[in-house]
């Protein structure tokens, strides 16, 4: 299996996607099909390279995407 089978159509969690590293995580991750959730630990993000990579611009406030991302986590492990 190879890591687009893997991640395709799976969700996931690039804690600190902003950075140097992270971004190009979240890119490969995009690119083999993933949906990609990013959070960072600074409110001072530099989102311009990962805003580049990926064509995104954030369309929620930082505390939201936290409070929907630890909900949906929930909710799929009330589901297993």
């Amino acid at each position: 299996m190879t890591f687009t089978d893997w991640y395709r159509g799976r969700r996931a969690l690039v804690i600190g996607g902003f950075g140097y590293i992270g971004s190009d995580v979240a890119a490969a991750l995009v690119d083999a099909g993933a949906q990609v959730t990013i959070v960072t630990g600074s409110f001072v993000a530099d989102i311009t390279r990962i805003g580049a990579e990926l064509d995104w611009r954030p369309t929620v406030a930082l505390v939201d995407g936290l409070r929907r991302t630890v909900a949906a986590s929930v909710a799929e492990s009330a589901n297993r």
